[in-house]
């Protein structure tokens, strides 16, 4: 603790000194407008960020949509947008809603014709957990991404951002399938929640990912649980420290896969008060918590994390010259 706390004043004295360079390699996965007024975010140079609607909030809730939007514009944050279950669902048990093809194309219209300038998108989030309504509907969610891609040809679609469970590959590949056979297409970016790899400090969901697809994969949420309140064996108690070590894991894990694993959000920037879920690298107080300092040291530009694109280049000349050794 002692070590993780003392990184956070390293950190915060270095990020005073000079402004980080941007990056978009490491962002935040935050749903608060009030994240992106928070000195700290651009201080250490976050240009990305990862926010969650209802796939039919452009209709129900537009304003949540327009201050989110408004103060990410306004700070100069490039976003990515997943949709979500809407609020009243309790899946698995009832109600359970998932929208039709027709009634999500609707809707995705409607947000794009108002935001146009948004251009990266997922079309459910954490699409396998058995808390909503696609988990065991990976072929609707492919239908959804087709949806997208349709409406807006320019636009990246990060695919499904499942959660790093037992089975994910399974799902992933049930997806691509759908994808390639009824719509054409392939998968060119998955999306990933690798909690369970980095909180209990394992590899083996992040990779039953990698190998369950040839795509690209961004962790679309990844972070250092400092509690979880549940009332089963997943339950994590307070602890400022795990959480930070974790994160650490997570980078760790980027940087392992430097030509597969290109972007990560980090969720979330502050927590709130009394958070079941507190991932937060800031203290509901205001107080930066150990978390923070070592997403501080992800974003300088020398650490392994920002050197994906030349770690990538080095690690792809060693297999050329390897191929030619056994020719």
């Amino acid at each position: 603790m002692l070590a993780a706390l003392g990184a956070v004043v390293v950190a915060l004295l270095a990020f005073a000194a000079r402004p980080a360079m941007a990056s978009y390699a490491v962002g935040v996965a935050d749903n608060k407008p009030a994240t992106f007024s928070d000195p700290r975010l651009k201080q250490i140079g976050i240009k990305t960020a990862r926010v969650v609607f209802p796939w039919n909030a452009i209709s129900r809730d537009p304003q949540t949509i327009a201050d989110y939007m408004s103060a990410a514009k306004a700070h100069n944050i490039q976003v990515l947008v997943a949709f979500d279950r809407t609020r009243g669902n309790q899946c698995p048990q009832k109600p359970c809603t998932l929208p039709s093809v027709k009634q999500y194309k609707r809707e995705f219209t409607r947000f794009h014709k108002k935001y146009r300038y948004v251009k990266y998108f997922s079309p459910w989030n954490e699409a396998n957990h058995p808390g909503q309504p696609t988990a065991k509907r990976p072929d609707r969610v492919a239908d959804f991404h087709d949806v997208i891609m349709d409406t807006c040809r320019k636009c990246t679609v990060v695919a499904g951002d499942p959660l790093d469970s037992s089975g994910v590959g399974g799902w992933m590949r049930s997806y691509e399938k759908r994808l390639r056979v009824k719509h054409k297409r392939k998968v060119k970016i998955w999306g990933l929640h690798n909690y369970i790899s980095a909180n209990y400090f394992s590899t083996a969901g992040t990779r039953e990912a990698l190998k369950a697809t040839k795509a690209s994969i961004w962790l679309t949420e990844t972070g250092g649980i400092v509690q979880m309140l549940t009332f089963d064996s997943t339950r994590l108690n307070y602890d400022e420290g795990r959480a930070a070590r974790a994160l650490q894991f997570a980078f760790d894990l980027k940087a392992s896969w430097p030509c597969r694993i290109m972007r990560m959000y980090v969720y979330n920037w502050q927590a709130a008060p009394k958070d079941r879920f507190d991932t937060g690298v800031i203290n509901p107080d205001g107080r930066a918590r150990p978390a923070f300092g070592v997403l501080s040291q992800a974003m300088q530009p020398s650490s392994p994390v920002q050197q994906g694109k030349a770690r990538c280049a080095d690690f792809r000349a060693i297999q050329a010259k390897q191929r030619q050794k056994k020719r």
